[in-house]
């Protein structure tokens, strides 16, 4: 999953300056995959650790909430130092290359955020068993057994 979002952000934003007809030197391609999957990364780490955290004692829904309030903060951080320094380096620049190479990281790390914050949480969501077995030494929280109405009545 968290391979999923690392490879989706270094594919979109490769794919973007292609869509607009702008060439990228190999060492840009090399340079932005480097920085983008170590940002990227480190996102999707601090929200997973904090999910499977919450999740160990809150139903789904409610730890991916408190995770992403929990993390908010440490991953924006990041995310809008990256993005304005990028985009700061690439108006500035009076070498295309790096230019280029700024306003790439820039719009790295913002997808990098947003991916972290809509893409992910989604696939935590829908992948929770999957997570659940898959994951060495977890236990997820269990809601407690409700009885349905009609044997309540019954007794």
């Amino acid at each position: 999953i968290l391979l999923l979002t690392i490879e989706s952000l270094i594919w979109i934003n490769l794919a973007i300056p292609y869509f607009a007809g702008e060439t990228i030197q190999y060492i840009g391609y090399l340079i932005i995959s480097a920085i983008m999957l170590g940002a990227t990364v480190d996102y999707t780490i601090i929200l997973t650790r904090s999910y499977l955290d919450k999740r160990r004692v809150q139903p789904k829904r409610q730890a991916i909430t408190e995770a992403i309030s929990r993390s908010a903060i440490t991953i924006l951080t990041s995310a809008t130092i990256l993005t304005l320094c990028g985009a700061f380096i690439g108006l500035i620049s009076s070498n295309g290359v790096i230019a280029s190479l700024g306003t790439l990281i820039g719009r790295g790390a913002f997808i990098a955020a947003l991916n972290t914050f809509l893409l992910l949480p989604m696939l935590f969501m829908i992948f929770d068993r999957v997570i659940e077995k898959t994951t060495l030494g977890t236990h997820f929280y269990k809601q407690p057994y409700k009885q349905p109405l009609e044997e309540k009545a019954g007794r």
